[in-house]
């Protein structure tokens, strides 16, 4: 997620939940750790993504799919002790899915305002390592305007590198998905499945190499 002269280095690591998962990206000195989750409901679910993985293993960045939050519930809810509150994005017509992340105080980035097609539930974020400077993208998102938009987002917004995390659907949508790594030269470090019935569906996209990706699993 940051640009260097050298690449810079991620471990992602993945836990199995009742139907998704959870991953990790492991931070030393150029290294960033991200937990990425599909919690299938943070209030049911927060202790134990607390307790047992982010603060287990030290993420700089938390990034939750299935939510299931609403505007009923309170901006500060679930805070994590040395993080900020999280960053959500709410579905409030339809039951389910929705999107939230927050950041290991000290750590510089900056939520991204985007215009995004009707449906689509994702949060952009600049992330700052030293001078080195990338875009996440978290959530479930429209795999079409991704191919089109990545590109502009980066110049834009003064990014090196971008990575993607979350639930893309991209088993629903293959020709999309392989558009997307084709035009974008991204690649997919998502090599086991993040499904208790099997299957990968929550990718973890980059434009790294793959020296610098380390996906797995957290048990």
């Amino acid at each position: 997620m940051a640009g260097s002269n050298a690449a810079p280095h991620a471990h992602v690591a993945h836990r199995q939940a009742s139907a998704r998962g959870q991953q990790r990206i492991k931070h030393l000195s150029q290294h960033l750790t991200v937990l990425s989750a599909n919690v299938r409901g943070l209030r049911t679910n927060l202790g134990d993504l607390t307790h047992n993985f982010v603060l287990r293993h030290q993420a700089d960045i938390v990034a939750n799919t299935e939510t299931w939050l609403n505007g009923e519930v309170e901006a500060i809810f679930g805070n994590i002790p040395g993080y900020t509150k999280w960053v959500r994005k709410n579905r409030e017509q339809r039951v389910g899915g929705k999107v939230a992340a927050c950041f290991k105080h000290g750590l510089q980035s900056q939520l991204i305002d985007i215009m995004l097609p009707q449906g689509m539930e994702a949060i952009f974020f600049r992330v700052v390592l030293s001078d080195k400077t990338g875009l996440l993208l978290q959530g479930r998102s429209a795999l079409d305007f991704l191919t089109e938009k990545v590109d502009t987002l980066l110049q834009q917004h003064r990014c090196s590198h971008v990575m993607i995390l979350g639930d893309l659907n991209h088993h629903l949508e293959q020709d999309a998905f392989t558009s997307l790594l084709t035009v974008q030269g991204l690649a997919n470090h998502m090599t086991f499945p993040t499904h208790e019935r099997g299957g990968s569906l929550d990718p973890v996209l980059t434009d790294l190499p793959d020296s610098s990706i380390l996906c797995q699993q957290l048990g």
